[in-house]
């Protein structure tokens, strides 16, 4: 949980010195407007981290669902292979 805290604090951070940096370069002859790069980076932290919140959850069930496919598998292997011995 802190780890994705952390990580998305990170990612909003770099994104508003982006769009600090492209503000200076491409609209340096207007004033420096301090707002809209934390405002940006407020708004890309808190999608970053509804994103990757959503995301774990899907990893999770993923998760649970191959390791279900997987011991599925198994034992349909062994019941074939049982009834295959009978067969014989």
């Amino acid at each position: 949980m802190k780890n994705k805290f952390v990580y998305c604090l990170k990612m909003a951070i770099g994104i508003s010195i982006g769009t600090a940096i492209y503000q200076l370069l491409i609209h340096s002859e207007s004033a420096f407007d301090f707002y809209r790069p934390a405002f940006v980076g407020g708004f890309s932290f808190v999608l970053l981290y509804i994103y990757y919140s959503i995301k774990s959850r899907k990893m999770v069930n993923v998760r649970i669902t191959n390791l279900l496919n997987i011991v599925t598998a198994k034992k349909t292997a062994s019941t074939g292979r049982a009834n295959n011995a009978r067969h014989l």
